[in-house]
């Protein structure tokens, strides 16, 4: 197990913001990251315990580096060997600045897969519907409650809304 410290300066090698918060612990921050949340590493302790971003990796690299995310998304670094930790590390700030990247493939698929049905229709036949189920709730309830408006407007007011 590596010593606060160590921790400390493994994480400062990657140009992190160092943040002190109570108790001694201390927090560093990926200004450039695409996501949500800056905070790479949390709550960096005195006792060697701390925690790793972990909720934006993609499932193959956790499973690589057979990591465990706590329901909160992060990864408890206590045990963690030098290498280790640089692994996660790295991992975890590829995952915070790769956002646009992804949000552009999932857009390239999902253009992707109409042209797609043409060719194997069996198989695409099922992901194209359930990309489409996706989407229709939220368009469908809304078109649905606009005509039960127009509806409403008509039987209220004799269908005539000019002024006279």
């Amino acid at each position: 197990m590596l010593s606060f410290e160590e921790k400390k300066a493994i994480f400062r090698s990657f140009n992190l913001e160092e943040n002190q918060i109570s108790n001694g612990r201390v927090n560093f921050n990926f200004p450039e990251s695409k996501q949500r949340g800056k905070v790479v590493g949390t709550q960096l302790h005195t006792s060697g315990n701390g925690y790793v971003i972990g909720k934006y990796m993609a499932p193959e690299t956790i499973k690589q580096y057979g990591l465990e995310i706590d329901p909160r998304g992060w990864i408890s670094i206590k045990e963690f060997t030098k290498d280790q930790l640089v692994d996660v590390i790295t991992e975890a700030i590829k995952s915070m600045s790769a956002v646009e990247k992804q949000e552009e493939t999932i857009q390239t698929e999902l253009v992707a897969v109409p042209e797609a049905n043409k060719e194997n229709t069996s198989v695409n036949e099922n992901q194209t519907s359930a990309q489409q189920n996706r989407q229709a709730p939220c368009v469908s309830r809304w078109l649905w409650w606009m005509k039960t408006v127009v509806e409403f407007n008509r039987i209220i007011w004799g269908g005539s809304m000019e002024r006279k």
